[in-house]
């Protein structure tokens, strides 16, 4: 009898997985068949759903950056504190989330007017230097390569007049974008004050997720104990822990590495009197979180700001820096804070890079190793466990 229950648990094990294919089957070709309707209406969805819990993860994005911090905290208060457990949780994430709040306050405090007053400085001193920049174009054009490059796409600056029109329609460009800040400035005043509530809403719901961390895990280790079986809970948790640990690891350490390399690319621009130091090492800052291409990305418009400053050696000379902070960053910097934590090698970063990249933007291109290193790993597992259930029975000699 217990056998024919088995037979009859299985069968229907198999029917709900079956009739579960056939609705995603169904589901993807009325998908496919109307795909902008289909997307928009996705869209829709998914901002009914972010826009009012943007706070909430934010919050949870900025809990998940400071709960070790708070918890190593916690534990030193713990062993030398008399205070109660939840007094030391809270003392530990208050102290934690004001220190972060002071740093982040700081270094706005520090870049923020001086970025602002380097892109104003940038803007009034094109006009001034339009000269050397022309003549450089010209000399640059007279090298057979380079004309046969601009050939292929049609550009004409080989000529005084042609220099002039590229020119002209760079700084076209550039005045259109100011003038098009100076009209929606009401705008982008709303959207910073909706942006500094969501911040500041994040960050209360941020500091009520470091106090109540153990037991908001608890609660959601027993509402999924409750819905997946023993088997499956372990196996997701496990994912959970092990992105936990990449996701914090990787990222916490690229920023880093960051503003370790920005602040010395701003070093090196005072030191060789290169304007617009601090613009330059915010560009750096940003584009290192990307993996790989964030150097390409930051060398185009820092040589540019310093050749437009000081003419086509200042340019040369970001670009030598440009190469040395990243050299000590690949060398240096991230085999000590980062370590080999991902085990990609170079063609499953790229891999990741393009691959997350065009799905996420910016965003994936940041998250996509960490994503495609928990992926290697799970699937290294799998391989492993295949091999050893495919393994055959070992032969044992009668004696």
């Amino acid at each position: 009898m217990k056998q024919f229950k088995n037979i009859e648990r299985k069968y229907i094990e198999y029917l709900v997985l079956i009739t579960f294919a056939v609705c995603f089957i169904i589901a993807f070709y009325f998908g496919i068949q109307n795909l902008s309707s289909f997307s928009n209406k996705l869209v829709g969805i998914w901002n009914a759903f972010y826009v009012p819990l943007k706070p909430v993860l934010i919050g949870f994005i900025i809990a998940f950056f400071l709960y070790q911090p708070v918890d190593n905290l916690y534990n030193r208060i713990s062993k030398h504190s008399k205070f109660k457990d939840g007094t030391n949780r809270v003392l530990s994430s208050v102290a934690v989330m004001i220190i972060a709040i002071l740093i982040i306050t700081l270094i706005v405090y520090i870049v923020l007017p001086s970025t602002i007053t380097s892109i104003t400085s940038l803007i009034t001193s094109i006009q001034d230097n339009m000269g050397a920049i022309e003549n450089f174009v010209t000399d640059l054009t007279k090298h057979p390569m380079v004309v046969n490059i601009l050939n292929f796409f049609n550009i004409d600056i080989t000529t005084s007049s042609g220099v002039n029109a590229t020119l002209v329609n760079m700084l076209s460009f550039a005045k259109t974008w100011v003038e098009g800040i100076g009209t929606n400035l009401v705008n982008a005043t709303m959207s910073v004050g909706k942006t500094v509530y969501n911040v500041f809403i994040a960050i209360f719901l941020a500091l009520y997720m470091l106090i109540d961390k153990d037991t908001l895990l608890s609660q959601f280790s027993r509402v999924a104990e409750a819905i997946f079986s023993e088997r499956i809970y372990g196996r997701v948790s496990y994912v959970l822990d092990l992105m936990n640990y990449m996701f914090f690891k990787f990222l916490s350490g690229k920023a880093i590495c960051s503003l370790i390399v920005g602040a010395m690319g701003m070093a090196l621009a005072y030191i060789f009197k290169i304007k617009y130091a601090s613009l330059i090492a915010f560009i750096i800052t940003i584009t290192n979180m990307i993996p790989l291409f964030g150097p390409i990305f930051s060398v185009i418009p820092c040589s540019i700001f310093a050749m437009i400053s000081g003419g086509p050696i200042q340019g040369i000379i970001m670009v030598l820096i440009i190469i040395f902070i990243q050299q000590i960053d690949q060398n240096v910097l991230a085999p000590k804070i980062l370590g080999d934590v991902v085990g990609l090698n170079g063609f499953w970063v790229i891999v990741s890079i393009i691959f997350c990249g065009s799905l996420f933007g910016v965003v994936g291109m940041v998250i996509g190793i960490p994503i495609f290193a928990v992926l290697k790993i799970l699937m290294g597992q799998w391989l492993m466990d295949r091999k050893d259930e495919n393994k055959p029975p070992l032969l044992t000699s009668n004696k």
